[in-house]
């Protein structure tokens, strides 16, 4: 395969959150990319809206666990800017 898969921001909210029934299939889903050699990204954006409701519950340790799903599939992050976000609004 050696694609690209993008999560957005409600796939990291089930997957830290253990939220089912998306959980497994996030999961399941992350671990096909893995093994058909995907490139994982994000962007500066879910950072954005994953951090709202674990800053406004002082969840830190919801915050290190998000960030540690990042590190351990090696998700590379996509800084959006104006010319990003027309061409996806394009899409």
């Amino acid at each position: 395969m050696h694609g690209k898969i993008f999560l957005d921001t409600n796939p990291f909210i089930y997957l830290v959150g253990e939220i089912s029934p998306f959980y497994n299939k996030v999961l399941d889903y992350i671990a096909f990319g893995m093994e058909k050699s995907a490139k994982f990204y994000t962007s500066t954006i879910t950072d954005a809206e994953f951090f709202v409701k674990p800053f406004a519950d002082r969840d830190f340790v919801q915050m290190e666990n998000y960030q540690t799903y990042l590190k351990r599939v090696g998700f590379i992050k996509v800084n959006i800017n104006e010319q990003i976000a027309k061409r996806a609004a394009l899409i």
